[in-house]
């Protein structure tokens, strides 16, 4: 049964035999049970009995705390860079019939290599006398021979091909660049054009419905609106001296035979800003009376549930704005693409003026409390 275990601690490098118990998390179960590169956590306990853990690499295990003393401690002998043998043989002077080998060798590699280069001085030298020559590279190829100085040259013969058709490929690339970027220079130029035109074109558009506007203030003030005669829910309280001056005033139709006055309808169009122009259209097709006690579509409010429904708006006539809406933006030159995403946004100007109509509603309610006590 194995009880002691031998370790070095990483930090001092010192050695010491210690039970079992003091390694943490280990439990071998025979002599080689344990991983010589890896650390453990063990315990170490100072001389006043303070004990903590700290890592250590284990050695051996062994079945009593005297078994590392009976094993002898192992002693690293270092690699020798040589053999004696081959120390020998090398103080030993060489035989002549090898030194003689071992230097012709070498001086056939520097042969070789010196032919080579004192072959290809003479081929260059060659091709520049002979370059304005027809059958210069003809003859060069005959004088070289065959061998490896043959090949080596048809190396170079083939390598110079390829930078020839590279070159070709990168010239035709360049005349490519140099078209787009003559195409680009002109595109940008037409673009710029073209912001200048649509640039003028809204600042003539913007100063002619400044024009509009002022013409529309000075001709009409205020809108007066009217009751809206077909729907059930208005209350009519005016006095008969109104309404025969109501009777008096033109109306024209706006769509499907909704009557507004005529005033009020060329107000309305005179606004430059769409979400001024639904809000006046709302309330110039009902009355302020009528849409405090009117929603949207007449759904239940989610953020006050103990609120009773208030009745919806009346179709037909919100197609009626939706349609006078479209109007006004096809004549303002918005793309078909993007009119009916345009047109939906009539239903967030119409729940602003409600939602604005019922908060001034309640300060009133509020400042008129405290008046009446």
């Amino acid at each position: 049964m194995i009880t002691h275990v031998r370790v070095r601690y990483e930090d001092d490098k010192q050695l010491q035999t210690v039970p079992v118990d003091d390694v943490k998390d280990f439990s071998p179960r025979h002599h080689q049970d344990f991983k010589s590169k890896s650390l453990y956590l063990v315990k170490w306990t100072d001389d006043d009995g303070e004990s903590a853990y700290y890592k250590a690499r284990i050695l051996a295990l062994g079945d009593s705390e005297d078994f590392a003393h009976a094993e002898k401690e192992r002693t690293r002998i270092p690699k020798r860079a040589f053999s004696p043998a081959s120390s020998d043989c090398e103080n030993e002077p060489e035989s002549p019939v090898k030194e003689k080998t071992k230097n012709k060798t070498a001086s056939g590699k520097e042969s070789r290599l010196l032919n080579l280069l004192k072959n290809k001085k003479e081929k260059m030298k060659r091709l520049a006398k002979n370059q304005d020559e027809p059958h210069a590279k003809k003859q060069h190829r005959e004088e070289t021979g065959s061998g490896p100085l043959r090949k080596a040259q048809e190396t170079i013969e083939h390598l110079e091909e390829q930078i020839e058709k590279k070159s070709a490929v990168i010239r035709h690339l360049k005349r490519l660049i140099e078209e787009k970027d003559s195409e680009v220079a002109q595109l940008r130029r037409l673009n710029v054009d073209l912001q200048d035109k649509v640039i003028s074109a809204l600042e003539d558009m913007k100063g002619y419905r400044i024009m509009e506007k002022t013409y529309c203030n000075k001709s009409f003030g205020s809108p007066s609106l009217v009751e809206d005669p077909q729907d059930p829910l208005t209350e009519r309280t005016a006095h008969p001296s109104d309404q025969q001056s109501n009777n008096s005033e033109m109306m024209v139709d706006i769509g499907r035979g909704l009557m507004v006055k005529k005033a009020a309808w060329e107000y309305v169009q005179c606004h430059n800003k769409d979400s001024l122009f639904i809000k006046d259209l709302l309330v110039t097709v009902w009355s302020k009376d009528v849409l405090k006690e009117r929603s949207l579509q007449g759904k239940h409010c989610p953020r006050f549930p103990d609120r009773p429904r208030k009745a919806p708006l009346t179709p037909w006539k919100l197609d009626v704005m939706r349609d006078c809406y479209r109007v006004r933006l096809e004549r303002q030159g918005v793309p078909a693409g993007v009119l009916p995403l345009a047109v939906k946004q009539m239903n967030h100007f119409i729940v602003e003026k409600l939602a604005d109509i019922e908060k001034l509603t309640k300060r009133a309610k509020d400042n008129q409390g405290p008046a009446d006590a």
